[in-house]
């Protein structure tokens, strides 16, 4: 099946998230179920999502918050609120956090199959558009820069990177980091290393040289400096 047509629903009923996913598949769509934030995660980490059906109230993470890391890390993605949250306020918020359509339940089925087609549509045509940010693709283990220029990382270096643009805010703890590596043999110390020898690949191309790509933060972590969108084949 096309990537295109790849969609995440996060939604922690199980019945509706079911009933959702069997309509859109009669209708061609590609569907993953996640029920949290830590589950679309790992659902983005390998799969190629085009769009997001988001609910708000969700366990753990906010759907809010959900959203703006999710579209902080992947602008181009197309996010839909599904949501029992009817106030305009609450509309509002979605909207200034990154969503693209906001539709309060119950829905008809046929009302979010259109929303996702319309949407998935528009966002096909934008793409083709110049970017405003760097890409990061990690099937490849490129950056590629807004110029276009391709920048080879190692895999821990697009690891690093990847794992930094998805995190709320850009930063992560230290520890956390290597988690998210999941590697047991990765120390404190060969994470400095290789964050500085990938600081140094990135100020190497004209286009980075005078920014600042990752700071460390005292006593903490790391904070990604760039913009940059994750790129999954």
């Amino acid at each position: 099946m096309s990537d295109q047509f790849k969609l995440a629903i996060v939604e922690d009923n199980q019945t509706l998230a079911s009933e959702l996913e069997l309509v859109f598949s009669q209708s061609d769509w590609e569907v993953y179920l996640a029920d949290c934030g830590e589950e679309l995660d790992y659902i983005m980490r390998h799969q190629d999502i085009k769009l997001i059906i988001l609910d708000l109230n969700l366990p753990g993470e906010d759907g809010i918050d959900i959203l703006k890391r999710v579209k902080a890390a992947y602008p181009s993605i197309g996010v839909i609120i599904l949501t029992a949250r009817i106030t305009s306020s609450n509309k509002i918020e979605g909207y200034e956090a990154g969503a693209d359509i906001y539709i309060t339940k119950p829905a008809r089925a046929k009302e979010l199959i259109f929303a996702a087609n319309n949407l998935l549509q528009r966002l096909v045509t934008d793409r083709e558009k110049a970017k405003n940010c760097h890409v990061l693709d990690t099937k490849s283990l490129k950056l590629i820069t807004k110029m276009g220029t391709p920048i080879k990382l190692t895999w821990s270096e697009c690891n690093i990177l990847r794992i930094l643009a998805i995190a709320p805010s850009h930063q992560i703890e230290t520890e956390k980091l290597k988690s998210d590596l999941g590697d047991p043999e990765i120390t404190k110390e060969k994470i400095e290393v290789t964050i500085s020898r990938l600081r140094s690949k990135l100020k190497n191309h004209h286009e980075l040289s005078g920014a600042e790509t990752i700071k460390a933060i005292w006593g903490k972590g790391y904070q990604l400096c760039i913009s940059l969108e994750v790129k999954i084949n």
